[in-house]
């Protein structure tokens, strides 16, 4: 059985060197490896069967990786996925419409900074209001 070292708290050490989780990003890996598709705008969104236009284009980012399709806006912090183009769209497109109801109903009081910030611009992100 070996027997463990001791070592005394006052003796110099030499400084040990490893990467922390500030030099490994698995986010920004992630966006390097995605083949950026194109960037283009959407002038409207499909809710079921309705169409809903947009107050200003949203621009969007479309990307692929591995046969997968995404559909990203960073403003508005949504991501859609799908095995195609069309599919991503429609899966943001749902997202967007989810989170354009959400932030309809809630009260200022109920959310942070940010969640204020996205309310705003969830607000105003229609040209009229069906709902």
């Amino acid at each position: 059985m070996l027997e463990r070292a001791t070592v005394d708290a006052d003796a110099p050490v030499l400084p040990f060197y490893s990467e922390t989780a500030n030099e490994i990003q698995p986010d920004m890996e992630f966006k390097k490896s995605l083949k950026p598709v194109r960037s283009v705008p959407i002038w409207s969104i499909r809710d079921n069967r309705k169409k809903r236009l947009v107050s200003k284009p949203i621009k969007v980012n479309v990307s692929s990786e591995d046969d997968v399709f995404y559909v990203e806006n960073e403003t508005l912090l949504l991501v859609g996925i799908g095995s195609t183009m069309n599919d991503a769209m429609k899966d943001f497109s749902k997202h967007l419409i989810h989170f354009y109801k959400y932030y309809k109903v809630m009260s200022d009081d109920e959310l942070t900074d940010n969640a204020r910030r996205l309310k705003k611009i969830y607000s105003t992100i229609f040209v009229r209001d069906n709902d």
